[in-house]
């Protein structure tokens, strides 16, 4: 939008799963979205970027490289993504409230780093739809 007010999609056929409760950042010069929850509720683990100012090429980085997640919060950091907390319930099922945190320097499957486990004596306790 060049005015905040009308907005268009810039590509309706993504080739991500339609999903709410995702996570979004800015990273470099690269937009990157991580997790949510698909059409039927379900947590997401994968990590999709696009360097195309219109959003129109995506290219999937990673799965379940920090586990399938939702609600969680996601940001850029000192030259690192960083991923943390979220709910990884899937519908009908008891899911946990999650307090990790996970960083990547590169968002390439398997260069997460964990510098909080779940379920730690983190000082947050579990959380979700934060900030």
């Amino acid at each position: 939008s060049r005015d905040g007010m009308e907005w268009h999609p810039s590509n309706p056929s993504a080739p991500f799963a339609n999903r709410s409760y995702l996570g979004c950042a800015v990273f470099g010069s690269v937009v990157v979205v991580v997790g949510g929850s698909d059409s039927s509720f379900n947590p997401l683990s994968d990590v999709w970027s696009s360097s195309d100012p219109k959003g129109s090429t995506w290219t999937l980085r990673t799965g379940d490289s920090f586990g399938a997640r939702s609600g969680h919060g996601v940001i850029a950091f000192q030259s690192k993504l960083w991923v943390m907390a979220g709910d990884n319930s899937a519908v009908g099922k008891l899911g946990t409230l999650l307090n990790d945190t996970w960083y990547s320097s590169t968002l390439e499957a398997g260069n997460w780093t964990l510098v909080s486990a779940p379920g730690s004596s983190s000082e947050l306790p579990g959380r979700s739809n934060f900030g």
